[in-house]
């Protein structure tokens, strides 16, 4: 019987540790993926910032220089995006039409194939078309979403690069911090 308790509590810890520790990375996500994309980011370029280190230049410039890349970079990939996008809505109503009969062709096999009918395939709106405007009750409340959502988004872009240039420029005093956390015997590894 003792065997079987241990086990009970056990399992129950397993079980309460691991809903806690996933509950506290989905909370802690506002600070966890900035950071994560950042040493991410960081390890892409640390080559760049040791050749040009090699070179001669000093260390705050060349976190200065790759960060500064890296923005670049990403900014060029947003308006590559962008540019795509905006390509995609114009094309929007050439797309509509062109699949309308592929839609048709769809609902016909998914009404044939299962115990669907068309009123149940059918959206409500008009033409029969779905209407964005009317799934959204409240405008005001959606556009301060909007708001929100885009200067949050802003916020951990920059900080992103902030966390790229100090990991950069400080990298040589976290590997001293890293070593430190382990046993002398294990440093030199």
């Amino acid at each position: 019987m003792s065997q079987g308790k241990n086990i009970l509590l056990y399992s129950t810890l397993v079980f309460v540790g691991g809903y806690f520790l996933f509950t506290g990375l989905v909370e802690a996500k506002g600070f966890l993926a900035p950071i994560l994309t950042s040493i991410i980011l960081t390890l892409v370029v640390l080559p760049l910032s040791r050749k040009l280190e090699k070179v001669g230049i000093g260390r705050s410039i060349t976190s200065f220089l790759s960060t500064f890349l890296i923005f670049l970079f990403s900014l060029g990939l947003m308006w590559l995006i962008s540019f795509q996008l905006k390509s995609f809505m114009d094309d929007w109503p050439e797309i509509k039409e062109t699949m309308k009969p592929k839609v048709e062709q769809l609902k016909s096999f998914v009404i044939e194939q299962t115990p669907l009918s068309r009123e149940d395939l059918d959206v409500p709106g008009e033409d029969g078309e779905f209407s964005l405007m009317e799934a959204v009750p409240d405008k005001s409340g959606t556009a301060l979403g909007i708001f929100s959502h885009t200067f949050s988004f802003l916020g951990n872009y920059l900080l992103v690069f902030i966390y790229i240039f100090f990991l950069l420029n400080y990298r040589s005093k976290f590997k001293k911090f890293i070593v430190l956390l382990f046993p002398d015997e294990k440093k030199k590894k």
